[in-house]
C-alpha cells in the first residue's frame, strides 16, 4: 500500500507539473499576443551570478544574458561596462563577432570608476534554426572590445540567449539548383508557413525575378476525427532568366495576429544557381573567415555542361591587393583548374568580382562559324578578415 500510496502522490504531482508548464508556456504566449502596448516583451526571467571581472572592465553576467525573446529583426540589448582600474582606459573598437549585430564603433574613454555601455542592435531573424521545425534555439553573439590597458589589448563578451519563433517554413528555404541557362521552363518551389499562434492572414513581398502565391490556410481530417492544421500553402517560382552565377534573392513573409499584432517579417532564403555551357564546381564561392595576417588558397573546377572541350581566353581580375586567380588553360579540355589565393590584411567582408572568358573548341570550323560557343563566367568571390 505504501508503494502504491507514493506512486499516486508521485503521479499527482507530476500532473501538477505538466499543468504549471501549460500555465507557464500559455502566459509566456500572452506575452506576445496580448501584450498592450508591447510588441515584444521577454519570455522568461534571467539568472543573475554576479559580476565578472574581464581585464580593466567589470560586466555583470545578467548584462550577457537577454533571456527568452521572441525573434526580430532590430532588437536592442545593452551592455553595461565599469573600469575598475586605476586609470583611465580607451576604448578604440567595439566589434561585434556576427553578422547579425552591430554597434556604434566610435572610440571612447572610460574613467576609472566609470561605466560605459555597449549598444548593440541584432538581428534576431538571422540565424534560423537548422533543423525543419524547430522553433527555439540559442543565439549566441560574441563581442570584442579593443582597448589599451596593461592586462591585455582587447576583451571579449559572450552574450546570448533563446530566440523563439511565432512560425516556421518548411522547408526552410527554396533551393533552385543547376537551372539552366537556356532552360525553356523555370522552376517553380513549394513551401509551407506553419504559424505557432492564431494568425489572421499572411502575406509576402519578394524580389521582382520572382513570382510568390500565398494560399489561403489549409486544413485536414485528421485520424481522430478533428481538423488538422496545414499551415499557409507558398509556391515560389522564377518569372525570368537570370545570368549565370549565384543568385539569393529576398522573399519575406508577413503575419498578422488574431489579435491585431503585426509579427516581425520572416526571411525566407531563396538561392539560384544558374549553369550555362561552362559553370564552376563547387557553385558556392564563399571563402570564408581568415585571421588577418594570413594567406590562403582555394580550388574549383571550371567544367563543359555539354563535355565539349574548351579554351580559357581571359580572366578579368580588378587590381587587388593580395588577391590571385590562376586557370589551367594550356589546351582545350573539358574541364579546368581554377585556384584561388589570398592574403588579408584588415578586417571585415571583402568581395571580389572576376571574370573568365571561355571559348569552345569547334572541330567542323568554317570561315563563317570559326569557333565553337562561347561566353563570360562572371563569378564573385567573398571573404571574412578576422583580428
Amino acid at each position: 500500500m505504501a508503494l502504491l500510496s507514493l506512486g499516486a502522490t508521485r503521479n499527482h504531482r507530476l500532473r501538477r507539473i505538466a499543468v504549471w508548464v501549460l500555465i507557464g508556456s500559455a502566459a509566456a504566449v500572452g506575452v506576445f499576443v496580448g501584450a498592450g502596448g508591447t510588441r515584444f516583451g521577454d519570455l522568461s526571467s534571467r539568472r543573475t551570478a554576479g559580476p565578472i571581472t574581464l581585464g580593466a572592465f567589470r560586466v555583470h553576467s545578467d548584462a550577457l544574458d537577454f533571456g527568452t525573446v521572441w525573434a526580430q529583426r532590430d532588437f536592442k540589448w545593452t551592455v553595461p561596462i565599469t573600469n575598475v582600474s586605476d586609470r583611465s582606459v580607451d576604448v578604440t573598437d567595439v566589434i561585434p563577432q556576427c553578422g547579425c549585430a552591430v554597434t556604434d564603433r566610435k572610440p571612447f574613454t572610460v574613467p576609472p570608476g566609470e561605466t560605459a555601455l555597449i549598444k548593440l542592435s541584432i538581428d534576431l531573424t538571422n540565424k534560423r534554426p537548422p533543423v525543419e521545425g524547430q522553433v527555439e534555439r540559442l543565439f549566441p553573439v560574441g563581442v570584442i572590445i579593443l582597448a589599451k590597458t596593461e592586462y591585455s589589448n582587447e576583451v571579449r563578451l559572450n552574450v546570448g540567449g533563446i530566440v523563439k519563433d511565432a512560425l516556421y517554413v518548411l522547408p526552410p528555404a527554396a533551393i533552385f539548383s543547376d537551372v539552366w541557362e537556356d532552360a525553356e521552363e523555370l522552376p517553380v518551389a513549394h513551401l509551407t508557413a506553419m504559424p505557432l499562434v492564431p494568425l489572421e492572414k499572411l502575406t509576402a513581398t519578394s524580389d521582382q525575378e520572382l513570382q510568390v502565391v500565398v494560399g489561403p490556410r489549409e486544413y485536414r481530417q485528421s485520424v481522430r476525427g478533428g481538423r488538422e492544421d496545414q499551415g499557409f500553402p507558398i509556391e515560389v517560382a522564377l518569372k525570368k532568366r537570370l545570368s549565370c552565377g549565384e543568385h539569393l534573392l529576398n522573399l519575406t513573409l508577413f503575419a498578422t495576429t488574431s489579435a491585431g499584432l503585426e509579427l516581425p517579417g520572416w526571411r525566407v532564403t531563396v538561392k539560384v544557381v544558374v549553369v550555362g555551357d561552362v559553370f564552376m564546381s563547387p557553385a558556392f564561392s564563399h571563402l570564408g573567415p581568415v585571421r588577418v595576417g594570413s594567406t590562403e588558397s582555394s580550388s574549383f573546377q571550371l567544367v563543359s555542361r555539354r563535355g565539349l572541350p574548351f579554351r580559357i581566353t581571359n580572366v578579368e581580375v580588378p587590381d587587388s591587393e593580395g588577391f590571385r586567380v590562376t586557370v589551367d588553360a594550356e589546351a582545350a579540355q573539358p574541364s579546368h583548374s581554377l585556384n584561388v589565393a589570398y592574403s588579408v590584411h584588415e578586417r571585415g567582408e571583402r568581395s571580389i568580382p572576376v571574370t573568365i572568358d571561355w571559348e569552345e573548341e569547334n572541330d567542323d570550323a568554317t570561315a563563317d562559324s570559326p569557333s565553337g560557343r562561347s561566353g563570360s563566367l562572371k563569378l564573385k568571390f567573398t571573404y571574412l578578415g578576422l583580428p
